[in-house]
């Protein structure tokens, strides 16, 4: 039986489409694996660890917070609120991580540099050449490739990628590695609480994710729950008071994630790209959830104790439960005060280090320098001719290159959807741009004003052409496009109304309506309405 559950108020009918790219079960038997096993083969391979750490909650509970304490970095109570999305990435130096010879264990996590992407190249090259055949693809081999970019539409120069790609490896070839034990990168999204918001992110999940639900500890987590966002001049504002409490949200979340990444046999008809093509065992790849109060600074340990015994009983007899592996209670106020900070804090820490220990995949060199040459484009987004012309500089051949891609996509380095049809020829390079963009037709302030364009979409949840060719002409992607992803992601569905000219385009987004206002128990005319995210039923094969 397939799966049907609704999200936004419209259907659908595959889940898996929303966090992984899928195909049938004998592309996963044969070509694919092939070429990744041929890659290892030929071009040499290292261990590489990639992960995501995703801040979900409500608005205002406090997850840039979180962060900071993660990164050991003061406690600033004027913190603002993250829009949409904040995209880090870091080198989360733990106390299990064996390190380099600098003898980092006890530093901090950090934002990761260039000189980390470099030192990462060089001990790649290092580790694979000490273990691989002569017939192994070597740096040499590399520098001496030529780049022909005169079949694309890139603005960049054939000579100048040419030269970038050897400037790279001449770096690289400057760090004398004496460890070539993995260094992780790990990719924190700090997203956006606003309700509209979190019915986005969730068509950027990959299973290769640890999540942290954060609520307000402070709070009866029964009460209807209200938006808040701290502004860069100090202003809190308040928003709209929905019909749902925090027990509401945290569940609904709770079986969200669970739905759209529970563990597939292989023997499923769909199932994850990494755990059939590159042998991890499935207890490796799964992904994993914390709970996480915030403002734990405002209750004793018997208050902690009653509050996190709360959330348990949220999903201790659900089929999600599994899924959770904790609730902790944090006191944000003691980041970056060493052996002050909070123990919930430390442990936290341990726990993100211990999964990204299990993410450790084999790599083969040639696509790790192939990425690197993607970051330098310093582009948001590329065609994929151009990644093809790059991979052949790179001596991966063009018919590997799609696979490439979507080894990185589920690594959650980039963004390639072969299965819509506008983002079929596109490489979105940089996830957090293609969220922002996608959010500027969502407006979250009161009392704005942009003409009959705008009222119809805050009021009545229908973008009409002029509007979204006006809002993305500029962003780099053709506005088609992105409506096409929104579509086939059910975040959108063309309809046809009487409020705008007949031959625009219509789309109705549910997302972007206005929460129920009235009272709970009492539904009559003239209360507004919305249709809001929620999984009403589903069903597993």
């Amino acid at each position: 039986m397939a799966e049907l559950f609704f999200f936004t108020g419209l259907p659908i009918a595959n889940t898996t489409d929303l966090f992984l790219v899928t195909y049938p079960i004998y592309i996963y038997c044969l070509g694919p694996y092939e070429r990744y096993q041929r890659a290892l083969e030929e071009q040499g391979s290292a261990d590489v660890a990639y992960a995501r750490l995703m801040l979900l909650g409500s608005a205002g509970t406090g997850k840039t917070c979180l962060k900071r304490s993660l990164m050991e970095e003061p406690f600033n109570p004027h913190t603002t609120s993250t829009i949409v999305s904040d995209v880090s990435s870091v080198r989360p130096f733990g106390h299990e991580w064996k390190t380099m010879r600098e003898k980092l264990r006890d530093k901090k996590w950090r934002e990761s540099t260039e000189e980390d992407e470099l030192k990462e190249l060089a001990r790649l090259f290092e580790s694979s050449l000490s273990k691989s055949s002569s017939d192994v693809a070597s740096e040499s081999s590399l520098v001496s490739g030529s780049l022909d970019l005169s079949s694309t539409k890139s603005s960049a120069k054939s000579s100048d990628l040419d030269a970038k790609i050897k400037v790279l490896l001449k770096r690289a070839r400057t760090y004398q590695m004496a460890d070539s034990h993995v260094q992780p990168f790990l990719h924190i999204w700090d997203c956006g609480g606003q309700p509209v918001f979190l019915e986005i992110l969730p068509a950027f999940l990959t299973p290769r994710t640890m999540f942290l639900l954060l609520f307000d500890a402070s709070k009866d987590f029964r009460e209807r729950w209200q938006s808040r966002q701290n502004t860069p001049d100090g202003e809190v504002l308040f928003g709209e008071v929905v019909n749902e409490s925090t027990s509401d949200l945290m569940a609904k979340w709770m079986s969200t994630i669970h739905c759209y990444l529970v563990k597939r046999k292989i023997n499923d008809s769909r199932c994850s790209y990494f755990m059939v093509k590159h042998n991890i065992d499935d207890t490796s790849s799964s992904p994993s959830l914390y709970c996480i109060g915030t403002r734990g600074d405002m209750l004793n340990e018997k208050g902690k104790k009653k509050v996190k015994k709360q959330i348990q009983s949220l999903y201790e007899k659900k089929e999600f439960a599994d899924l959770i592996e904790d609730v902790l209670i944090v006191d944000n106020t003691t980041s970056g005060k060493g052996e002050e900070e909070d123990p919930s804090i430390t442990k936290l820490r341990g726990a993100i280090d211990s999964f990204i220990s299990n993410l450790v995949v084999k790599t083969p060199v040639n696509w790790f320098l192939f990425r690197k040459v993607l970051q330098e484009l310093k582009q948001n987004v590329i065609g994929v001719s151009e990644a093809i012309a790059i991979g052949k500089a790179c001596h991966i051949p063009a018919g590997d290159i799609p696979e490439v891609l979507k080894f990185y996509h589920e690594l959650g380095v980039l963004l390639y959807y072969p299965k819509i049809k506008g983002l079929t020829k596109k490489v979105i390079l940089s996830p957090k741009w293609f969220v922002d963009t996608i959010g500027k037709v969502f407006p979250l302030e009161k009392g704005w004003s942009g003409g009959k364009k705008w009222y119809l979409l805050r009021n009545k949840g229908i973008l009409v052409q002029p509007l979204y060719q006006e809002v993305w002409q500029s962003s780099g992607i053709d506005p088609t496009e992105i409506i096409e992803f929104l579509v086939h992601f059910r975040l959108a569905a063309q309809v046809q109304t009487k409020h705008y000219d007949s031959t625009s385009k219509q789309y109705f987004l549910p997302a972007v309506l206005p929460g129920y206002t009235g009272d709970p128990n009492e539904v009559r005319p003239g209360y507004k309405l919305r249709a809001s995210p929620f999984v009403s039923k589903y069903w597993s094969y």
